[in-house]
């Protein structure tokens, strides 16, 4: 894992987060070192996720996690592809989720996600601490963090077969995080053991 010491922080102090990561549930588990960083560092902090629904089910088994959260973009997909009255329904999802986000004040957030869709989604949610990709006013996508710029440049814009970044470490320093356990994170019950 990257060291970090004295590693700028824009946004050190945190008490209600949301992490936003709803494409790809590989990338939720590589963060599970930011979010029990996240809470070694704020003891305190209350922790959102935000996820695809089909990932809910595993995020209650990663630990210190608070909340988790979920948007069907399946249904939401479906109802686009109806068109007419299936566009007002999606329309209709989409603003009582982001009416669902705002109530819960959050203070911070972190976009996990690259895609256009999470990073408009979080403009109209209007938290203004953040990291990871968010939207301007006018819908285009920016880059909040040094280490998100640093992961899009090289990984999105350069040779994709070749990645020197470590994901666990591009979230972690995004969100600007320096105490972390040194492994990911999972809690699987005894039941769920004898299941498998």
């Amino acid at each position: 894992m990257l060291q970090t010491s004295q590693m700028k922080k824009r946004h050190p102090h945190k008490s209600n987060v949301l992490l936003v990561n709803i494409t790809r549930l590989g990338d939720m588990l590589q963060a599970t070192p930011t979010i029990a960083g996240m809470k070694m560092e704020n003891p305190d902090c209350k922790i959102t996720v935000l996820v695809e629904k089909q990932f809910e089910a595993v995020c209650h088994t990663i630990p210190n996690i608070d909340s988790v959260m979920s948007i069907d973009l399946g249904m939401t997909v479906r109802s686009l592809a109806r068109e007419q009255d299936g566009i007002v329904d999606a329309f209709e999802y989409v603003g009582e989720v982001v009416e669902s986000l705002k109530e819960r004040n959050f203070d911070y957030v972190l976009n996990m996600s690259s895609s256009a869709y999470t990073a408009l989604l979080l403009r109209l949610v209007d938290v203004q601490r953040r990291g990871g990709w968010t939207s301007d006013d006018e819908g285009y996508r920016i880059i909040e963090s040094d280490w998100a710029q640093l992961f899009a440049t090289s990984v999105f814009h350069q040779n994709r077969q070749f990645n020197s970044l470590n994901l666990v470490d591009v979230f972690r320093c995004s969100a600007d995080v320096e105490l972390h356990p040194e492994h990911l994170l999972i809690s699987v019950s005894d039941a769920d053991l004898e299941y498998a």
